[in-house]
C-alpha cells in the first residue's frame, strides 16, 4: 500500500497523475488471488464458470470462475485469500466434464496454502 508509485505517468499533469496512482493502489489492494483448478479431463464450460459452485474453507468468496486459455481442463478462480492460511477447496457436483460425467464426491476437495 505504501509502495512508491511516483515513477508512473510522468507525462501527465500532477493532479491527473495523483488520481491515476490512487486508482492503481485501489486495484492492487482489492484484486483477488488466482487459483488454478486442474481437472483430469476437460470440463463443460456451461457448468464450470459459476463461482458459487466452488466453496472455500475457511470461508472466502470465489468472485469469478473462468476456463483457462491454457486448456479446457483448467478453471481459474479468483478470491481474496489470506497468506499462510490453509484452505480447503470443494467443487460442487454441478460442475461436469465435457463428456457429461460428474465429479467423484470422494475426490472433489483439495487443500492448498498461499505462501
Amino acid at each position: 500500500m505504501d509502495s512508491d508509485l511516483s515513477f508512473l505517468f510522468p507525462d501527465k499533469a500532477d493532479n491527473l497523475r495523483q488520481l491515476l496512482r490512487e486508482e492503481i493502489r485501489y486495484i492492487l489492494l482489492h484484486e483477488g488471488d488466482s487459483i488454478e483448478v486442474t481437472f483430469n479431463i476437460a470440463v463443460d464450460p456451461k457448468t464450470a464458470v459459476d463461482g458459487d459452485d466452488y466453496a472455500l474453507e475457511p470461508a472466502a468468496k470465489v468472485f469469478t470462475a473462468q476456463i483457462s486459455p491454457d486448456g479446457p481442463s483448467v478453471v481459474v478462480l479468483t478470491a481474496k485469500l489470506g497468506r499462510d492460511v490453509e484452505y480447503t477447496l470443494t467443487v460442487a457436483n454441478y460442475v461436469r466434464a465435457a463428456n457429461g460425467s460428474t465429479l467423484d464426491p470422494a475426490t472433489n476437495t483439495a487443500k492448498f496454502k498461499l505462501a
